[in-house]
């Protein structure tokens, strides 16, 4: 019978070992500070939509960390050229 496939999902006959079984999920609840910094990394990467879902005072808190990341990255390339 050809085409028919083992319980295990593998071709008849086929030499691939088998899948390993899936790794069990870890049910650990995140804390604020992981939320926290996932999305700041997500704002930095995803500037944009960032912007388009974030409230008013969201928005603010962008404009100022971009602000504060230039000013220190001015800083510090000025320091190290000096």
């Amino acid at each position: 019978m050809a085409g028919v496939l083992p319980s295990d999902g593998r071709p008849r006959g086929s030499t691939m070992p088998r899948p390993a079984p899936a790794a069990r999920k870890v049910d650990r609840p995140s804390n604020r500070v992981e939320i926290m910094i996932g999305r700041s990394l997500a704002a930095c990467v995803h500037p944009y939509a960032a912007w388009r879902v974030s409230s008013r005072s969201g928005r603010l808190t962008i404009l100022i960390g971009y602000a504060v990341i230039g000013y220190v990255a001015v800083l510090g390339a000025l320091l190290i050229h000096s």
